[in-house]
Formats: structure tokens, sequence, C-alpha cells
């Protein structure tokens, strides 16, 4: 019975000593920390599930992120052409093709004397081509006919001889002459000038000729100075390339120092006498020339005049004139 006893009792001691003994050992237990291994599952804590394995041995890597487009191209460069509006034949360089037609690559266009390159710049020509050249002829003659209608200021030096008392004295001088010219259309225009010229006059008769040629002794001939002061005023036709030409109608006044001339014989014998009179004469006459430069502003002028009878049977001067425009 001690025995059955002593059993039991020692069956309560384990059964009462079993949960304080567990609760000691996890009260003991030092929490797992950085380094130390976390408690092995079953022993005071309670077991959690892993989390599912996402990874396969097989899987690819995830792709890497789109760049940002680059930057556009650099200016110097000519904008490139739709592939879709192709040209044909291909454009030659310097020219870029824009809805099937060849355009330049330069913007703004360049110059006559240049040419546009592959990269979209203006280079000096070396050398014309046929159409070029023929171009440029026509942009010239453009210009010219621009500037053709402008009104201009003109001023004009020119050479006169000219023959008095049917021709019997003979006038060498200089004149100056300042106008007013404007074409009204392209071959038609109107010049109206003012001049002053001054020279000098001389009996060149043909008996007194004859007879100093014919003996050994000299002849003796008047002479005397002129002033004259004329207008003018000339419708004209042209230019016709350079060249145009038009009437002329003047009127003027004569002056000279002396008013009576004599020739003389080779025995200074008085031979004949001419009488010219200060007075004012008007005639008619033709004016011609041709213009030269850009914009047609030189002028190699002549013309004609007379009045038409013994007085003044012809009158001609040839100088250069300028335009300003």
């Amino acid at each position: 019975m001690q025995r059955i006893g002593l059993v039991r009792y020692s069956l309560s001691l384990l059964v009462l000593g079993f949960p304080l003994f567990a609760s000691a050992q996890g009260q003991s237990a030092p929490a797992p920390g950085n380094g130390q291994a976390a408690p092995p599952s079953g022993v005071g804590t309670e077991s959690q599930p892993a989390p599912p394995n996402t990874t396969y041995p097989n899987s690819a890597p995830a792709a890497a992120p789109v760049p940002p487009p680059g930057p556009p191209p650099p200016s110097g460069f000519p904008p490139q052409a739709n592939p879709t509006d192709a040209c044909f034949p291909p454009c030659r360089a310097g020219f870029i093709c824009n809805a099937g037609s060849c355009i330049s690559a330069c913007n703004p266009a360049c110059a006559v004397d240049q040419v546009c390159t592959e990269y979209g710049t203006c280079a000096v020509k070396t050398e014309l081509t046929e159409h070029e050249k023929s171009e440029q002829r026509a942009l010239s003659m453009r210009k010219r006919l621009a500037n053709r209608t402008k009104p201009r200021f003109t001023l004009y030096g020119l050479t006169s001889v000219g023959g008095l008392v049917r021709a019997n004295l003979m006038a060498v001088g200089a004149t100056v002459a300042i106008g007013y010219r404007q074409n009204f259309t392209e071959t038609f225009g109107l010049h109206v000038r003012a001049g002053l010229a001054a020279g000098g006059v001389m009996v060149n008769d043909e008996s007194s000729s004859s007879s100093s040629s014919s003996t050994a002794g000299s002849t003796r001939q008047d002479d005397t100075v002129f002033g004259h002061f004329y207008g003018e005023f000339v419708p004209y036709f042209g230019p016709f390339g350079r060249f145009y030409f038009g009437p002329l109608v003047w009127y003027g006044h004569f002056g000279f120092q002396k008013n009576t001339l004599n020739s003389y014989d080779d025995y200074d014998r008085l031979r004949k006498t001419y009488e010219i009179s200060d007075s004012w004469k008007g005639g008619t006459g033709i004016d011609m020339g041709i213009l030269l430069l850009g914009r047609e502003q030189l002028d190699i002028n002549w013309r004609l005049k007379s009045t038409l009878n013994d007085q003044i049977p012809f009158w001609f001067e040839m100088g250069v004139g300028y335009h300003f425009m």
C-alpha cells in the first residue's frame, strides 16, 4: 500500500511540475537578435508558414526601361524629306525632296553668285553653267527694266563743232548741260536739257583756202569767240537693248565778241566780209546714244542740230552724260 501511495505521489509531482518547468524554460530563453539563431520550431514558439517561392529557375529577367528620344539634329543640316514623297530621279546635292519636287536645302535662298551645298549652307560658285548664266542675264535685264522708269537728273559734258553762214565760218567749242530724263514705258521717254556752250569761230571759206595753197604767202583770217545758251526738248524711243534715239527741238541765244569777220588774200587784201549777229535761234535735230552700266546710268550721247537755213546749217555735239537716280 505504501508503495502504491508513493507511486501516486510521484506521478502527481510529475504532473504538477512539468507545466512549471516549461514556463520557467520559456522565460529564461533569450530572444533571437542580430547574429543569433532563432530557437528551434516547436520549442516555446508557434511555427509560421513560409511565403510562397515566386522565382522560377527558367524565368527571363525583366526588360530594361526604354530610353527617352535623343535631341534633334543640329541646325546646320538640311531637313530630311518624307520618304513617302520620293523624287525620281533623286535630287542633286543642295536640294531636298518635298512633296515629289526638289527644292533648295538653303532657307533663305542663296544669292545669285552662290550655290547651296548638301549641308544647307551657301558657298561661292566657282563656275556658272550655261543655264545659270542665262538666269543671271535675265535677272540683270529685270533690274535694268525696274530702274528704267525711275526719274533721273542728268549731267553732260560735250564737244561741239558747227558751221555758220553757209558753213563759211567754223565754230568749235565745249558744252556743259544738265537735264531731267524719264522713261514712261520701257521703250519711250522724255529728256529735257539746258546747256551752256563756249568756243571760237574762224573763217573757213573755200576761196581763201585755195588762195593760200597756191601761193607762198600766208593768209590772214579773222576770228572771234562765242557763247551759246540753249534748251532742248527730246521725246525719245528706247532703249532697244542699249540704244535710243529721238527727234530734238532746240532754242537758244548766240552771242559773239565780234559780229563782223573778214577774209583776206595773200597780199592782205580784203576778200570777203561775214556778218554774224547776236540773236535767238531755234531749230530741230536728232538725238541718240547708248546707255551703259547695270542701271543704264552712263550715256554715250551724240546729237545733230540745225536751224534748217543758212545761219547754222549744222551743229554737232558728242560727249558723255551721267544719270543721277
